[in-house]
């Protein structure tokens, strides 16, 4: 009689290890919503145009590089050395980190911030 409660107790138990051990059945990877927050590049400044309001910004890697142009606009908020600046203190060459969103006029820049200057300094 314990032989027969025995065998299928074991079955049971073999059948509900790997659920156990690899934390329930698979679940996918979370698809992120329509408001899954702003997007972020890190690229390096190549030009910025005061009248039409627009930074480019070279990004990619090895030879795989691209241009991207983001529009800027007076809610944008740009930190240069820690401190608030304004487009004008930015430079050539200046690696940026851009928090941006994207909407049907082109890439929209909520905030910049200076990564690494023209001298090859990191910011504090």
């Amino acid at each position: 009689m314990s032989r027969r409660l025995t065998l299928p107790a074991f079955a049971a138990s073999l059948a509900l290890l790997p659920l156990l051990a690899c934390g329930g059945p698979y679940q996918g990877a979370p698809v992120p919503g329509p408001d899954s927050g702003p997007n972020v590049l890190t690229g390096t400044c190549r030009d910025y145009d005061f009248g039409a309001g627009t930074l480019d910004v070279v990004t990619g890697v090895s030879t795989a590089l691209r241009m991207i142009t983001f529009k800027i606009q007076e809610s944008t908020e740009i930190t240069v050395r820690g401190r608030r600046a304004e487009l004008a203190d930015l430079q050539a060459n200046t690696v940026l980190r851009i928090e941006y969103h994207v909407t049907p006029q082109g890439n929209l820049a909520d905030k910049i911030t200076m990564v690494l200057d023209a001298r090859g300094m990191r910011e504090p």
